[in-house]
Formats: C-alpha cells, sequence, structure tokens
C-alpha cells in the first residue's frame, strides 16, 4: 500500500531509555507487547484449547504493535506491506489471521550487535525469546536473524522474523488466529478502500 514509518534516532533513544514505566508512545508499545502472544507463519497451527481467543481485529492489532516496536528500534523509513486475510484453524472453528512485513534501512557493521541486542529484549520483555541465527550469503556480511519461536509457529499460529544487515532490516510476522471471516474481513477491507 505504500505506507511508511519514520523513526528518528530521538524516537528511538526514547523508547529504548523509556524502562519499564517510561512514557507516552513508549509505555503504550509496552503495554501491547506485554499482552502479545505469538503465533506463526506456516498457516496456522493447530489450535490450542487452553490459548484465549479473540477477534480478528485484536490479533491483528497485536501484531501490528509488536512490528511497529521493532521497526522504532532502527531509525529510518520503512515500507509497510500487509497482506489480506486468510484462513485458519481456531479450536474447532475457522478463524483468520494476516501476515505483516515491514522493510526498513540497512545497520552498519559495528551497529548491528547492538540493534540486535535490543530487538531481542524487546522479544524476551514480551515473552517471545527469539532464536538467533548468524547468516553469512557468499562473499557478504553478516545478517542477524532473529526468529520466535525457532521454526515455524507457536501453538497459536503466531510467527515472528526478524533479520538485521546492512543492506537493510526486515521485520516479517502473522498474527495468531482470531475469530473472523477471512473472506468477509477481505470484502470489508476492499469496500473500505474504495468507499
Amino acid at each position: 500500500m505504500g505506507n511508511e514509518l519514520k523513526f528518528d534516532a530521538d524516537t528511538v533513544d526514547r523508547i529504548s531509555a523509556a524502562g519499564p514505566g517510561g512514557s507516552g508512545r513508549a509505555r503504550l508499545i509496552r503495554a501491547a507487547l506485554t499482552v502479545l502472544t505469538i503465533v506463526g507463519l506456516s498457516g496456522c497451527a493447530p489450535a490450542h484449547d487452553q490459548a484465549p481467543r479473540m477477534q480478528y481485529a485484536e490479533a491483528e492489532a497485536e501484531l501490528a504493535d509488536l512490528l511497529t516496536a521493532i521497526a522504532a528500534t532502527v531509525p529510518g523509513e520503512w515500507k509497510i506491506t500487509d497482506a489480506g486475510a486468510r484462513s485458519c484453524a481456531l479450536q474447532g472453528s475457522t478463524g483468520a489471521q494476516v501476515t505483516k512485513l515491514r522493510l526498513g534501512p540497512g545497520v552498519t557493521d559495528g551497529q548491528q550487535e547492538a540493534t540486535a541486542a535490543v530487538i531481542e529484549k524487546l522479544l524476551i520483555d514480551a515473552g517471545f525469546p527469539p532464536v538467533r541465527r548468524d547468516r553469512t550469503p557468499t562473499g557478504a556480511p553478516v545478517v542477524i536473524e532473529l526468529n520466535y519461536p525457532g521454526e515455524g509457529a507457536d501453538d497459536t499460529g503466531f510467527y515472528v522474523s526478524v533479520q538485521i544487515g546492512t543492506a537493510g532490516t526486515t521485520a516479517l510476522g502473522q498474527s495468531r488466529c482470531g475469530e473472523g471471516d477471512a473472506n468477509q474481513i477481505n470484502e470489508d477491507r476492499r469496500a473500505s478502500e474504495e468507499g
């Protein structure tokens, strides 16, 4: 859709330094992160009987808030790419979930470790300890990858993957499976964009 987020160095510093209490937007982002329950990218995983049910809009907002917080750790312009809703298995019925992608600027070699540490702490504090992988494509600088869960999706269908490299930073996630009809959600969205 061509949407962009811009985070300058001051915004990143305020969110990073706000601590547990923080103020304003930083506190709002932290509160949203503590509520998140992360789901996976391989399509909705089998329904989990003890997972709380939520509406699709809530699940979509959770993912959007997490990706916004991740993007805030790297100053610059971020391109927003969101897919339409798709069907998933939800505790004996059919629900809906969405995949969202954020494409941001690269991070210098000297800042990759620090940026990865901030994002890793953000995910751990939110209850989603990532698995770290350092990849070195042939002839290219190291790309640090943080994934929750380590592979696939968790039992609510949630997944998040962050790649931090000198050429760019990406944050990809899939919401947990929420109550809703994917076809109706997509129709409603198209109608609101047209009208």
